[in-house]
């Protein structure tokens, strides 16, 4: 999930500290060389944000975080 925080920070799509996962599947086992495309969104609620990472023809996981207030 460090990786969905850092690229949500870094693109300024949620506010505050993580605070927990509310829902993540993992569908592949990720190999080393795969290249991956990282979809990042605001989710339903206030605080989420939805994440998916695919490579060419599958999805590697997917799910939603949640972010609290600075603290």
């Amino acid at each position: 999930m460090g990786w969905v925080v850092a690229l949500a920070h870094a693109h300024k799509l949620v506010y505050g500290s993580f605070a927990g996962i509310v829902s993540a599947k993992f569908r592949r086992i990720l190999q080393p060389g795969v290249d991956l495309e990282a979809r990042l969104e605001p989710g339903r609620l206030a605080g989420e944000l939805q994440f998916e990472f695919t490579s060419v023809d599958f999805v590697v996981t997917c799910g939603r975080l949640r972010f609290g207030k600075c603290s």
